[in-house]
């Protein structure tokens, strides 16, 4: 999982659907189509969408056994 999800310390609670395609390593078009599924919560905030982190990270642990 990447080292950035993982620190400890002064994290940041959500990210926009563009950032946290950067730091997963897929697209947005991908992280957009998870949200429609249902496989990854996010939540909207006035016009924004986000996403929150632990949200994040429990989508990258469910992908992950998924794969194994």
């Amino acid at each position: 999982m990447n080292a950035t999800l993982q620190q400890s310390g002064n994290e940041r609670l959500s990210y926009s659907p563009e950032e946290a395609a950067s730091l997963t390593g897929v697209s947005r078009a991908f992280l957009y189509l998870e949200m429609q599924r249902g496989k990854l919560a996010s939540i909207k905030i006035g016009r924004r969408r986000l996403i929150r982190r632990a949200d994040l990270l429990a989508w990258m642990g469910e992908a992950r056994h998924a794969a194994d």
